[in-house]
Parts: structure tokens; C-alpha cells; sequence
């Protein structure tokens, strides 16, 4: 099997589908649903892309970059053998020849028997790098996942990345919103798409219907299961819901899960985000911003957690590489 893969994706030719928006909006469901149809191939978060792609635009630096990708933590966690020689190999001819290469080097990984037109990438800074991104791969289309930002600020917190606090987690969902819009600004209706994280739960076989037709793929009903994806050891706990039946119970948990001073801060410091978006306010709160001691409260307890949270990832990586071991 492996054998027929590996002439396969030796000469297969797919175009990227960049799925992004911000963190815990549901980039990886997508992802998963995308990789369960039989023209799709989705990998894990491919972050170290960039520095594939500064690579080969400073070639005079080869050493220095492939040193870095190779001792990403990212990169180890597509468990996938790459030596310094190979990659160097590789960066020599192009960006895009690079990428593909790490692309099949997974399906290789995986055992993956697909014949793919699409490989799918999920990691949320693609808006951020959206049009780095087009001007390397021009074939590339974009998806623009959106979801409450108080669901997201609620799912957030407790995890050992990202914002700890309301306010932290205030400010960290309109930035990566603010990327999403302008990449839709600046790609057009062609190249990108907007999905709501809330539809896709709701309203599953419409919505990926709908973006069946945009990647001019057919709509297959085993999408809706989201098994196409294996989520790697290191973030299977926070992914524990990949490939569960979708529950629209869950959508509104975050109204149970946040304190009511939780929901006025997160509404107040978020200004008209929510509501451009079609969100109702739930505080209708009469103040525009929140008070000083507010500030300084969450400001050193987002410090607090920060440096716990720093001994919780480096554990939880160290967990993953003894189960890679094994």
C-alpha cells in the first residue's frame, strides 16, 4: 500500500485550501469535515509554511531556516521524517515545490490510498498571511470560518495557549477577525468564503453543501461525520469532539460557562464586532468602557496563569513525544 501511495503523490498535482480565522472558532472541524471527501487531504496545522517560504526567498540563509523548521515544535508534530540534506534538497527549487513535498511526505505518513485534488491546511493565522499566501500559490481558494467571540473566549481561557482572561481574550478575537475581514476585503468573493462556526453546527449538510460548491468538489454525505482527520497526540485533548456527532446543544454553553461580568466586559471591549457579525448582546451594557481596577485585576492574573500555562504546554509536548516513542 504505502508503495502505490508514494508513486501516486509523486506525481499528483493539488491546489491548497487555506482555512483560517481565529483560534477555537472551529478550523479544525472544518478541517476534518473537508477531509473526509475523497478529493480532499487534510494535514495538520502547517505553521512553519512561512518559514518555508522566507527560506526560499532568502536563499543566502538555507542553513539558518532549515535548522529552524526542522527543530520546530510544530513540525514535530507531523511526526513525519524529513533530514536536513532532503529539505535543503527541496528549498533549492521553489516554495511550492517544498510545501508539496512536506504535503505527500505526511499522506505517505498516513497510508493515505485518496487520489486528492485538494490538500486542506487549518491553521487559524491564514487570514493573517492570506495574501503571502495567494502570491505563492495563486490556484489557492480561502475559507474564513467565524464564530461568537464570547464562545470562543469561553473555550479559550482554560487551555494552556492563548488568552487567560475576558479581557485578554477580548482583544485577541478582534484582532484575528480584523485579519479574516481584510482577507476577504482584499481577495474578493472568487478566492474566499465566510462560514459561521454556529451554521456549520446547525445547519451542517447546507453548509457544507454550500462549500462543496465553492471548491467545485461534490458534496459527499459522509463529510458530515469529520473523520478526515487524525488530530495529532499533542492537541487531542483540546479536539476531543473531532469526529462526535455535531451537537447544536453546545452552541450557547458559553452563556453558562462565563460569568455575567464576563459577557458586559467581553460586550464592551469588543465595541460593534458582534454585532456586524449578527450577534445579539446579552448585557446591554450602558457603559463604553470598563473600570480601572478591572483592568489591573485581569492584567496580573492574565500574567499569573501565563507563566502556569508555560509549564502546562511544555509538559503536555513532553507527553506527546514520549507517545510519538511509543
Amino acid at each position: 500500500m504505502v508503495k502505490v501511495v508514494k508513486k501516486f503523490f509523486k506525481e499528483a498535482t493539488m491546489n491548497p485550501v487555506f482555512i483560517g480565522g481565529c483560534g477555537r472558532s472551529g478550523t479544525t472541524l472544518l478541517g476534518a469535515i473537508l477531509g473526509s471527501h475523497s478529493d480532499c487531504l487534510t494535514i495538520p496545522e502547517f505553521q512553519f509554511k512561512l518559514n518555508i517560504i522566507q527560506a526560499c526567498n532568502h536563499k543566502a540563509h538555507f542553513h539558518t531556516y532549515t535548522n529552524e523548521i526542522l527543530k520546530d515544535k510544530r513540525f514535530k508534530i507531523w511526526r513525519i521524517s524529513v533530514d536536513a540534506e532532503n529539505l535543503q534538497e527541496n528549498l533549492a527549487k521553489s516554495a511550492i515545490h517544498t510545501v508539496d513535498f512536506f504535503v505527500k511526505k505526511y499522506a505517505e505518513s498516513i497510508n493515505s490510498s485518496k487520489s486528492p485534488k485538494l490538500w486542506i491546511d487549518h491553521t487559524p493565522t491564514n487570514m493573517k498571511y492570506a495574501k503571502t499566501l495567494l502570491e505563492v500559490f495563486p490556484q489557492a481558494k480561502f475559507i474564513h470560518i467565524v464564530r461568537d467571540g464570547r464562545a470562543v473566549a469561553s473555550s479559550v481561557m482554560p487551555l494552556d495557549w492563548g488568552p487567560n482572561t475576558i479581557t485578554k481574550a477580548a482583544s485577541w478575537w478582534v484582532e484575528h477577525m480584523a485579519y479574516g475581514l481584510a482577507a476577504e476585503s482584499f481577495l474578493g468573493k472568487d478566492k474566499i468564503i465566510r462560514i459561521k462556526y454556529e451554521d456549520l453546527i446547525s445547519e451542517p449538510e447546507e453548509t457544507v453543501k454550500n462549500l462543496c460548491s465553492y471548491l467545485d468538489i461534490e458534496y459527499q454525505h459522509l463529510m458530515l461525520k469529520a473523520t478526515g482527520f487524525k488530530v495529532p497526540f499533542y492537541t487531542s485533548a483540546q479536539h476531543n469532539l473531532i469526529g462526535k456527532r455535531l451537537d447544536v446543544t453546545r452552541l450557547n454553553d458559553w452563556e453558562k460557562k462565563l460569568a455575567s461580568e464576563e459577557i458586559e466586559i467581553f460586550e464592551i471591549l469588543t465595541g460593534d464586532f458582534l454585532k456586524h457579525l449578527n450577534y445579539s448582546l446579552k448585557s446591554h451594557s450602558i457603559r463604553l468602557t470598563i473600570h480601572r481596577v478591572d483592568r489591573v485585576k485581569f492584567y496580573l492574573q492574565e500574567i499569573y496563569i501565563q507563566q502556569l500555562n508555560k509549564i502546562r504546554n511544555r509538559l503536555r509536548f513532553y507527553k506527546s513525544q514520549i507517545y510519538k516513542l511509543n
